[in-house]
């Protein structure tokens, strides 16, 4: 990892990418990404993944508007 560029993702229930984000400068620690209007999505449950080289991390998120 290191300051290799990360991608976020999030797929809706059905594994459908929903959306995708180029990190160019993620570097170790809290990041803060801002999707305008939540990025399209409409409640419901979805998994989020963020990958960096060859790591990666996921978890399912409930968006409630």
């Amino acid at each position: 990892a290191g300051m290799e560029p990360a991608v976020f993702e999030v797929f809706d229930i059905s594994g459908r990418l929903r959306i995708t984000h180029r990190l160019e400068s993620a570097s170790p620690g809290k990041q803060l990404l801002l999707l305008p209007g939540g990025g399209g999505l409409e409640s419901g449950s979805y998994f989020v993944r963020l990958s960096q080289g060859s790591q990666q991390t996921s978890t399912k998120i409930v968006l409630r508007r």
